[in-house]
Order: structure tokens, then C-alpha cells, then sequence
């Protein structure tokens, strides 16, 4: 998203003043991605996503994309655009609630499900952690995580704007953190395993969109080459 040129660019600080805008194109990333902490405190977490609610009724766009995140399933596994959402933790059940919004007042509306990220500036998970050799103890080596490169989602957006869908889950092939840990950190020390691990393998019925395969728009030797690349200019 850095190379993409916007005339105007909106944060929480300055939100107020998009009320009765009319735009051609809207990218919509303005909700809080700190899971733990929306759980942890779900009525301030409602209530920044009621003021997003609040300031966007007035605005009209000819195309409005909201991103999303696939935390939206409470059970992420083998899962895709037909299933119907339900979650009951509060980060999942508020960014589906701003999802069915998003799709009644915007005829023209988009919705961008993403999984886990990697890139520059992004924090708080586990490719971070084991960067920045932070309490890494704490990582479930059996755990399957599904990582999209950050870099990729302008391309990816383009790639959308042209078609005519307008619900996706962008899926990678899950990757296992003790996998991910073999081949970039070593000598991470890491917890112990689970016997019920958290899980992800949410699908996706567009994945042929971005030349994926059946289910998946990444492979994991290609999340495995992204991540290389973005250590690498980490180390640099």
C-alpha cells in the first residue's frame, strides 16, 4: 500500500472530517488489528468501530473496499466464502458486525478477509517475535498460521477491482511456526507443543483469482520465498 497514491488519507485522529465526503474509490483499513486487546476490553473496542460506523454514514463512494481480517470464523479450518461467519469472541464478532454494514450502505462494497501479515511496520505476532527474539518461549511450535505479505496487497487489490467479486478470503497454505522457526531461527527457543493447537486453513472458492490453486491463492513455498525476502531486508 505504500506505493499507492491517495488524495486524501484519514486515521483515527482525523476521522471526523471525512463526514459527508463523496469519494471514487475508498480503502478501508481503519480498524484496530490488535486481537488480544479487543478481546481483552470489547466495549472499547465496539465502541471505536461504532465511531468508524458513525463518521462513514454520511460518506458516498462509487467503490468501497473494506479490509477485513478471517478472524470473522470462529473456527478458521476449512472454511471459505459460502460459510456464514460466527464468532462470539469480541475481535471477530465486531469486524463482521462493520462487514455487514459496510455491505448495506455501500452498494458498491468489497470485502478484503486477510490472514496473518508480515511486512515493515507491522508488529505484535509471531514473525515479529522471532525478529526481535521477543519472549519467543511463548510460541506454539505446532501451531498452523496462515501469513500474506504485506507487499503483495496493492497488486492483490488491483487484481480484485477487476473482477466482479465481492467477498474474499485472501488464503496462503497454513505454515507450521516450528517449521517456520527451522528454516529462519534456529536458534529460537521455543514452548512446547499443544495437543490442541491454534489452527488455521481458511479457504478460499476465488483462489484462482491470484493463479493459487484450488483452495489456496499463496502456496507455501511462495510464503516461505516472501518471508525470505522480508528477513532479509530486515538483516540488511
Amino acid at each position: 500500500m505504500r506505493d499507492r497514491q491517495f488524495s486524501h488519507v484519514y486515521n483515527s485522529k482525523n476521522i471526523d472530517e471525512i463526514r459527508g465526503e463523496h469519494f471514487d474509490d475508498v480503502i478501508c483499513a481503519g480498524v484496530s488489528a490488535v486481537k488480544w486487546l479487543a478481546n481483552k476490553e470489547p466495549d472499547a473496542d465496539l465502541s471505536a468501530i461504532t465511531k468508524l460506523i458513525d463518521c462513514l454514514e454520511s460518506v458516498s463512494a462509487s467503490r468501497f473496499t473494506l479490509i477485513s481480517t478471517i478472524d470473522v470464523y470462529e473456527n478458521p479450518v476449512g472454511v471459505n466464502e459460502l460459510d456464514e461467519p460466527i464468532n462470539n469472541q469480541p475481535y471477530g464478532k465486531h469486524r463482521y458486525l462493520l462487514e455487514k454494514w459496510v455491505r448495506e450502505k455501500f452498494e458498491s462494497a468489497v470485502i478484503v478477509r486477510l490472514p496473518g501479515l508480515f511486512g515493515h511496520g507491522l508488529k505484535k505476532n509471531i514473525i515479529y517475535d522471532f525478529l526481535n527474539k521477543n519472549m519467543t518461549q511463548n510460541i506454539v511450535p505446532n501451531a498452523e498460521f496462515q501469513w500474506y505479505p504485506m507487499r503483495r496487497l496493492n497488486s492483490d487489490l488491483e487484481l480484485i477491482s477487476g473482477s466482479n467479486v465481492k467477498l474474499i478470503n485472501i488464503c496462503s497454505e497454513p505454515l507450521v511456526s516450528g517449521d517456520i522457526a527451522s528454516r529462519f531461527f534456529p536458534e529460537a527457543i521455543m514452548g512446547s507443543p499443544q495437543k490442541l493447537p491454534p489452527r488455521y486453513d481458511v479457504r478460499s472458492i476465488h483462489a484462482n483469482l491470484t493463479k493459487g490453486n484450488e483452495n489456496y491463492h499463496i502456496l507455501a513455498e511462495e510464503v516461505y520465498a516472501e518471508l525470505q525476502k522480508f528477513i532479509e531486508t530486515i538483516n540488511e
